[in-house]
């Protein structure tokens, strides 16, 4: 019986989340079409209200993404297309996409001799955008987020560190759970998934990923398997 429940559950968030992409999909290229046939100017209400939709679109999309992946990931259906990837130059794409997104700075500090790691890139920047996002949203603002990566025992561990208010060992020890957020009183932004499904995402890739905390910061990390000459999955 509970077996069936959960079945049903993942069926059920599946079709949801399938469901919502084509009513989205339709607000999304309306908007496309006003911002281009309208002439507008910048500090118009209408381009106002533009701006507010175009942001509003890419929550839902983000979240019904979730939604998705989540179902994906409790079926065992997630799909992955493993390839040597320079994490390098991956780190710093997906941190100044994320910069100029939130006008914030992100300090990247990875060495040129980084080996390649075996790994989905379109994943692993799934997994970035969902750490620099939650780094942004509870770090200091006016303190950089620092991004940095290493070698060590057959794998490269990357990690993200805001400034800012710390978390307790109950709050780390739930970070990775579904639908668990660490700080309610912050901004509702998002269902609570993002970090439950980085974890699956970077396992089912071979790694690891934990959350340390001090006083006044948060790291969280996560390791990738080096890629051996030859081997692809």
């Amino acid at each position: 019986m509970l077996k069936e429940m959960e079945r049903l559950r993942e069926e059920w968030t599946a079709i949801v989340a399938h469901d919502l992409r084509q009513p989205l999909n339709v607000i999304a290229m309306s908007a496309q079409a006003l911002a281009r046939t309208a002439a507008i100017e910048p500090d118009t209400t209408a381009a106002r209200a533009l701006v507010r939709i175009r942001g509003a679109t890419g929550r839902l999309g983000r979240m019904i993404r979730d939604l998705y992946d989540a179902a994906r990931l409790d079926a065992r259906r997630l799909t992955l297309a493993r390839a040597p990837v320079e994490l390098r130059d991956l780190l710093i794409e997906v941190a100044a996409r994320t910069c100029g997104d939130a006008d914030r700075r992100i300090r990247v500090h990875v060495p040129r001799s980084l080996p390649p790691v075996l790994a989905d890139a379109g994943r692993v920047e799934q997994v970035m955008e969902n750490l620099l996002a939650n780094a942004l949203k509870y770090g200091d603002p006016d303190a950089a987020v620092e991004v940095t990566a290493e070698a060590a025992e057959g794998m490269v561990v990357v990690s993200t560190r805001n400034h800012g208010p710390g978390l307790a060992p109950e709050q780390l020890a739930r970070l990775f759970t579904r639908f668990y957020r660490a700080r309610p009183e912050g901004r509702a932004e998002g269902i609570g998934l993002g970090l439950y499904i980085a974890r699956g995402l970077v396992e089912a890739q071979g790694g690891k990923i934990w959350a340390e905390s001090g006083a006044h910061d948060v790291v969280f990390r996560f390791s990738l398997p080096i890629a051996r000459a030859g081997v692809s999955a």
